[in-house]
């Protein structure tokens, strides 16, 4: 079985680094699955549970979630990311 990852978060400090150390470790860019917040909502569970159906990712870095800070809707859209991410996978 061929290894996808899928990092949530990729264009930002964090989640670019990883983006780089996998390249740098033989992972080709096909195996690596990146989508922008307007193209995947990570807070909306039936879009985050037809990604994983589609794409089928082995691994998961969610680097975006550690970018938000401050207000507590800011910590609760975090953990709606965390819950509908970790609901999917089995």
């Amino acid at each position: 079985m061929t290894q996808r990852v899928y990092i949530a978060g990729h264009s930002g400090m964090v989640g670019s680094a990883i983006h780089r150390q996998l390249l740098h470790s033989g992972y080709q860019e096909t195996d690596i699955i990146l989508r922008t917040h307007a193209e995947l909502d990570l807070t909306q569970q039936a879009a985050v549970d037809e990604f994983f159906q589609a794409e089928q990712p082995t691994h998961v870095y969610l680097a975006r979630v550690g970018a938000i800070s401050g207000s507590v809707i800011a910590h609760m859209q975090s953990s709606g990311i965390q819950c509908n991410t970790v609901s999917v996978i089995k």
